[in-house]
Order: structure tokens, then C-alpha cells, then sequence
């Protein structure tokens, strides 16, 4: 299995021959030091050790990049004397793992907006061993928004203080300028209002749990704003929804009540699994009301019944943010050459036949043939977070050992491909389900299947 991911700078290649791995990779996490001392620079390679002791290798890949100015040779002599020391013979020492955390020193001309911009496309998290208001000055031409810029965070040059700049949340600004803090000995600067609180943010609970947030700029402020105000919430999942697809729900809904049970009482935090009780606690609460739904369906006839009952408007103020679990593998099989527009098309229209949304797609699954293939890198750059490549192999063993479809060695699927199927197969294997939520569909040059990751 090749795993290939999507991040800042495009798609990367991750990992291969980790389909067996409990813990398989989830995720890549570029980090860029900016040191413009000695003692800085020494701060950043005490922290890249911290973070290579620390990390879990087997559910994330590491890259740390430590920048210095081209003019400074003494300093790049010293970062590379000093990579050498630490790390020379600890990541061969570490089996399995070397592939999984690498750390080099790069140059730079200067701080130029092009090199600047650069780091606020490629890097996930911005590390700069400089005065606040100097950092403030250079990077606030490249911040766009909440959802997309980097994770910015600020340590003086002595180590005293590392504080949480820009994208706290949904970039992990926070989280990792405590982990940053912890290592360095350093007093971590949290100045988001939810965390100095104590109180629930929305934003972190989609983090923690891979939602998407749809309208999120504006759902984000509202529901934060409320959370600091005391308001009371309810979270919806619809039970009858989320038993199908061979899927835990009671272990789910008992991480979500934990989680939210950190930040509130009971009775300000209701978790309703039925529209009935929705819509009867709805009707008897005390405004305003703040409504969290959690759902795969792209169409929600609870809400809209809400919405349709006489006077709901005036007798409720009342505030819904939706949340899509990123939590469906799209296993996908298609004939050579086969265009987005075409895949793209397709997918949706079953995804709106089942009235699922697309925003719960975690990933794409196909066959390694496809690599290459422009229309479906395309789509998994598109929709979810990485894309999974199989052997045909791999996709053979599984069916034999699962009988989930005929060895037909005479289909046209396996005489250009090898594999008995592609799109049913790609979908479990990807999910770790052994149960499909779609069987197999097909169209013109496509083919796919559904599965919930388990």
C-alpha cells in the first residue's frame, strides 16, 4: 500500500507497506525553525530532539527544517556540527522509524516576501526565535484565514516564553506551542479566549475528532462567542443513521460526551440521539440555544421540519452549525485516461442518490496502476485527506481471504489490472471495515463503493 498525502505544498508520498500496521500513518506534520542565533539555533535543535523523543512515528511523519540565513556560515556550520552530534546515530537506532523523521538545515537568501509566502504555503508549523511585534511585521501580509494559514508560534531568544501567534486551533498553534514550551522549559502564551476560559470551542472539538465544519468561519465565531457566554448546547446524531456501515456508535457518542464533558455541566450539554427528542427538547428549552449536528447526510429533514413548524422562528432563537465526520473511504476503480469532470461527476451523484456528503469523504482508494493518473489525483486532492494505493496483490489476497467477490480471472477488470476488483475491495481495505455502506456502482468509465472507517 502506498499512502499519499495531501498537504500545504500538494500531494505527498508518505509511506508504503504500512497496510498491516496497527497504527497506520495519518498524517505529515512540516515543521520550519527560524533561528537568527546561536543560542536561538540551539533552542531549535533542543526542541527537534524533544519532538524526535516524543512523537509517535507510527501515526505521524516528521519533517523539520531548520532555516539560516546564507550569510550566517558560521551558524550553518555549527546547526549541521550539531544535527550530527544529536542525531547521527539515534535515527538509525530507532527501528523502523528512520523514514519517518527527517531533519536538515536549508538556506535563505532573506526574509523576502516570496521566501515568506513560501513557508506560509509549505509548512504546517512556523517556529521563529524573534521579538512578537518583528514577527507580527514580517508575516502579516501572508495571513489569510483561520482555516488555512499555518500554525505561527513565537520564542524569545533566551527560551523564557513561546507563545501561540496565529491559527491556535484549527491550525494547532496552541498544541504545539505547549508541546514546544514543555520541551524548551519554557511558560507557553495561550491568549485564545476558549482555552484562557477553560470553555468549549467548536473549532477544537472538529479538530480533535476530523470534522469538517461547513460554513465555518461564520459557525466558528458564533458558537465560540456562545461558549463564552454560558449558552447551552445540544449536540445531534441521529442513531438510526449511524448504525449501518458496521460502526461503533455507542463507543463514539460515549468519546464525544467525555470530551464535552471536560468544558461544561450536564445539563448546558445534551447529547440527543433521536429527531423526537430533538425536536421535544427544542421545544421546551430556554433560548438562545446553540444546535450541533452531526451527520453523514447531506440532506437533514430533522432540521427542516424544525424549521417548517409554526412560529419556530419567533419562539426560538436558535443557532446550528453542522459537522461532517471525516470518516468515508471512496474506493474508486476507472479506465485509463479517465478526466475529473467524469469521476467527479459520477461520485457526487451517488453520493446524492444515498443523500451522503461529499464533506465526509476521508479518502480515495484505488489501485497502484493509478498512480499517475491526472483525473484521480485530481479527485483525492479534491475530497479528503490522502489517497490510497493498492497492489493488485494486495487487492487479490484481501478477496480471497474475505470471498468478497468471484476470482474471475477472465473479467475485463483483471485482464488490465490484474486485480479480480478494484472499488469494493480498495474501499475495506482502506476503511479496515469488513462491511460496505455502497456496493459497487457504475457509470460510462467509473466505478466505486463506499465503506465507513473504523
Amino acid at each position: 500500500m502506498i499512502r499519499v498525502f495531501r498537504t500545504h505544498s500538494g500531494l505527498k508520498k508518505a509511506v508504503e507497506g504500512r497496510e498491516q500496521s496497527c497504527n497506520p500513518v495519518s498524517g505529515i506534520t512540516d515543521i520550519a525553525f527560524m533561528p537568527f542565533s546561536k543560542n536561538s539555533l540551539l533552542l531549535a535543535l533542543k526542541a527537534s530532539e524533544g519532538i524526535f523523543k516524543t512523537d509517535n512515528f507510527n501515526i505521524n511523519i516528521t519533517n523539520i527544517n531548520i532555516f539560516i540565513e546564507k550569510s550566517k556560515k558560521d551558524l550553518i556550520l555549527t546547526a549541521n556540527e550539531e544535527l550530527s552530534k544529536i542525531f547521527g546515530f539515534k535515527l538509525k537506532s530507532k527501528p523502523g522509524n528512520s523514514d519517518d523523521f527527517s531533519i536538515c538545515v536549508k538556506t535563505y537568501d532573506n526574509l523576502s516576501n516570496d521566501f515568506l509566502n513560501n513557508l506560509f504555503n509549505e509548512f504546517d508549523f512556523i517556529v521563529f526565535f524573534l521579538a512578537l511585534g518583528a514577527v507580527a511585521r514580517l508575516i502579516s501580509p501572508h495571513i489569510k484565514d483561520k482555516l488555512s494559514d499555518p500554525g505561527v508560534v513565537v520564542i524569545d531568544e533566551l527560551g523564557k516564553f513561546a507563545v501561540s501567534l496565529l491559527s491556535g486551533h484549527i491550525g494547532g498553534g496552541n498544541e504545539f506551542t505547549e508541546h514546544a514550551a514543555n520541551i524548551l522549559g519554557a511558560i507557553p502564551v495561550i491568549t485564545t479566549a476558549t482555552d484562557v476560559s477553560g470553555r468549549f470551542s467548536v473549532d477544537m472539538f472538529a479538530k480533535r475528532f476530523g470534522f469538517f465544519i461547513e460554513e465555518a468561519k461564520t459557525k466558528i465565531k458564533e458558537f465560540n462567542k456562545a461558549s463564552l457566554n454560558g449558552e447551552k448546547f445540544i449536540v445531534y446524531l441521529n442513531e438510526d443513521e449511524w448504525i449501518k456501515g458496521g460502526f461503533d456508535f455507542n463507543r463514539y457518542i460515549k468519546e464525544l460526551k467525555q470530551y464535552a464533558g471536560k468544558y461544561s455541566k450536564e445539563q448546558d450539554f445534551r447529547f440527543i440521539t433521536s429527531a423526537l427528542k430533538l425536536k421535544e427538547l427544542i421545544n421546551n428549552s430556554i433560548t438562545p440555544l446553540n444546535l450541533i449536528i452531526i451527520s453523514r447526510r447531506a440532506k437533514l429533514e430533522e432540521l427542516e421540519e424544525l424549521y417548517e413548524l409554526d412560529g419556530f422562528s419567533d419562539k426560538h432563537n436558535i443557532n446550528v452549525a453542522i459537522l461532517r465526520p471525516k470518516s468515508l473511504a471512496v474506493g474508486i476503480g476507472c479506465n485509463k485516461n479517465t478526466g475529473f469532470s467524469e469521476i467527479d461527476g459520477f461520485v457526487s451523484s451517488v453520493f446524492a442518490e444515498y443523500n451522503l456528503s461529499l464533506n465526509c469523504a476521508r479518502n480515495i482508494a484505488t489501485i497502484d496502476i493509478k498512480q499517475d493518473e491526472d483525473g484521480i489525483l485530481k479527485f483525492g486532492e479534491k475530497y479528503g485527506k490522502f489517497i490510497d494505493f493498492y497492489s493488485k496483490e494486495e487487492i487479490n489476497e484481501f478477496i480471497e481471504k474475505n470471498k468478497t467477490c468471484e476470482n474471475n480471472t477472465k473479467s475485463l477488470c483483471y485482464e488490465y489490472t490484474g486485480a479480480y476488483s478494484v472499488c469494493e475491495p480498495c474501499a475495506l481495505l482502506s476503511s479496515k471495515n469488513k462491511e460496505l455502506l455502497i456496493c459497487k456502482k457504475k457509470k460510462g468509465n467509473v466505478t466505486m463503493a463506499v465503506a465507513v472507517a473504523i
